[in-house]
């Protein structure tokens, strides 16, 4: 497993069984952080000076490679501590049909044996420059279409996700310097490594692409199949940049942490 390994249960509700509520809670956190992370990888590359000038250089434990005669970004793992503490291998590329940057521009991001931890990770994954939004905003919109997660542990199931996100950012943060913020909006659905099924939304997500971990914001979760149906993860507004979130499923509350005994910050 790659995430949420540590579990401190606080109000629990003992006569209510929380597997699927928890199983699901941990599987959306699982795939939302692994497509969120290509997102911010390709947004890296784009705005690196040094491999815009030389085609090739590492970003954030990866060997990049950028070809601008097919408008393609390479990423290259092989198992080196990421900031998010995170071993990834494999490769996922990233093509794109004109500028990255330009309005109407898409992008299509394909898979090689890439692990994001020890998840496995195919599907169809692909981002659209919206152009800019009102209040000089730029948008773009991250589409998952029938992803498959392959969780590291034999007995378990795929994670299957379909997600649907949008990235939104000042129009002018492209051109400036320090940090990236872009707020997370969107949702999503699928069938847990434990098979429940689950939507979700994802509202107001503060995404600085200079920290390994979702600032704050929350997730809403359907599980029709939960002790409880609905639930929340929360990232925990002004504990800085941090690991920690908190489940709450109708009261039943429990604060997690992604790989404490690996993190680097």
């Amino acid at each position: 497993m790659s995430v949420l390994i540590f579990l401190v249960s606080c109000h629990k509700n003992k006569e209510t069984d929380l597997k699927a509520d928890l199983n699901v809670a941990n599987d959306v956190v699982t795939a939302q952080c692994a497509f969120k992370y290509i997102f911010n990888m390709i947004v890296k590359a784009q705005t690196n000076a040094v491999l815009q000038a030389n085609h090739t250089t590492w970003i954030d434990s990866a060997l990049v490679f950028y070809n601008p005669l097919e408008k393609e970004f390479e990423f290259e793992y092989s198992g080196k501590m990421c900031p998010d503490s995170l071993r990834r291998n494999g490769k996922f590329e990233a093509e794109f049909d004109s500028s990255f940057l330009k309005p109407g521009g898409s992008t299509m991001v394909l898979f090689d044996s890439y692990y994001d931890g020890t998840e496995l990770i195919s599907g169809l994954d692909s981002i659209v420059n919206n152009g800019i939004a009102q209040g000089n905003t730029l948008v773009f919109t991250n589409y998952v279409k029938h992803a498959i997660i392959l969780k590291g542990l034999a007995n378990y199931a795929p994670i299957t996700w379909s997600s649907e996100t949008r990235f939104i950012t000042s129009a002018n943060s492209f051109n400036q310097q320090g940090d990236m913020i872009f707020l997370m909006n969107g949702n999503c659905e699928g069938i847990s490594s434990n098979g429940f099924r689950f939507s979700a939304v994802f509202d107001s997500l503060t995404d600085n692409i200079n920290c390994p971990w979702i600032l704050d914001g929350l997730i809403h979760l359907t599980i029709p199949d939960g002790g409880y149906t609905s639930g929340t993860v929360d990232y925990i507004t002004n504990d800085g940049c941090s690991n920690k979130m908190k489940y709450d499923f109708e009261g039943s509350i429990f604060y997690l942490w992604k790989n404490p005994q690996y993190l680097k910050n």
